[in-house]
């Protein structure tokens, strides 16, 4: 497992717009990662109104996942 401050060296966005919190497993061989995001009211795009992280921060989610991967490929 990858926590928080050792993926944040894997991944370009920095400060709050760093969203993953974990990455709990990884294949490089086979180009695979597992990656985990804790949503509560202090997560940046959490709407308190709908109590929700809109559908569309999913990309953000994915192509951050995609960038620990391409640290941990290329580390």
């Amino acid at each position: 497992m990858i926590e928080h401050e050792a993926l944040s060296r894997l991944v370009p966005q920095k400060d709050r717009m760093f969203l993953l919190n974990r990455v709990r497993d990884h294949n490089a061989a086979d180009l695979w990662l597992e990656s985990e995001v804790d949503i509560s009211a202090d997560s940046l795009f959490f709407d308190p109104e709908r109590q929700l992280v809109p559908a569309w921060v999913a990309f953000e989610y994915m192509a951050q996942s995609i960038a620990a991967l391409s640290g941990i490929v290329n580390f």
